[in-house]
């Protein structure tokens, strides 16, 4: 109550000059809660640093962290990064993976949280206890990235999702709920028949997407589009590639630096 009391104070001061943003939804929401004048309200994205987090990764780290985690060179690896489960979508990612056809897929959670003996007992009850890896917080997470295959974070809120910059800058595909500024990062690729609602959300041709989008709290669409990506190593390929050149293009940390000046 002080923190939203405190913000009210801020934004609807009349020597407030401007706000900054790191999203549309953030601007939106604070055009509309605090009656601040859009004129005074700048988008600035989060950015990435590009020289920690890299394609490049893929080849330093691969072999060894899947030799960490006892998960084979040909085994599809989906990879979560975040705190909060619950809100990050955590329990419908483990839902997905029970529910996707490749019984060989295995995924892991870098991240700490409260919750996590609650869903390592839902992977349990799910029957895939075995091919999830609850690693904890990290201090280095570059490692993971670099195994990853697939990035996944079906979150049910979050206004930029950093997680999801490091992803696309390393080069992994991201599929992620289309929530908060998610659809200002990932780049949807056009939908192949899921429904009107994923016609809206993923726009962008094999040349441009960077990932898939889905709608919150949905395990199956979730799982149908991990195992697109996880079936078409090309595709797969080729929505990397357009994920670490975009993060190049708009999420440089340089760049977003020199935006605030």
């Amino acid at each position: 109550r002080y923190t939203l009391a405190a913000e009210a104070a801020m934004f609807r001061h009349s020597d407030l000059p401007a706000a900054i943003c790191k999203s549309e939804l953030v601007k939106r929401d604070i055009a509309a809660r605090f009656s601040v004048a859009v004129a005074k309200l700048h988008v600035i994205h989060n950015g990435v640093d590009l020289d920690y987090f890299h394609p490049g990764l893929r080849n330093e780290f691969r072999d060894r962290t899947r030799d960490a985690l006892d998960v084979s060179a040909k085994v599809p690896l989906i990879l979560f990064v975040g705190s909060g489960f619950e809100r990050k979508g955590l329990p419908t990612l483990l839902r997905a993976l029970a529910a996707m056809r490749n019984r060989e897929a295995h995924l892991v959670v870098v991240g700490r949280d409260k919750r996590q003996a609650a869903m390592q007992t839902l992977a349990r009850e799910l029957g895939i206890e075995a091919r999830v890896r609850f690693v904890g917080g990290q201090p280095d997470v570059r490692p993971y990235y670099g195994a990853a295959d697939v990035f996944a974070l079906p979150t049910l809120y979050d206004p930029f999702p950093n997680a999801a910059l490091e992803a696309l800058a390393c080069g992994i595909p991201v599929v992620a709920t289309a929530v908060g500024g998610i659809p200002e990062q990932v780049k949807g690729l056009e939908s192949t028949g899921w429904g009107s609602s994923a016609m809206r959300m993923n726009t962008y041709g094999p040349d441009e997407a960077t990932g898939m989008l889905t709608a919150p709290v949905d395990a199956e669409a979730i799982a149908m589009e991990v195992e697109r990506l996880l079936d078409d190593k090309s595709l797969r390929h080729r929505l990397g590639q357009n994920a670490a050149k975009d993060a190049q293009e708009r999420f440089d940390l340089g760049r977003q630096v020199n935006n605030y000046l």
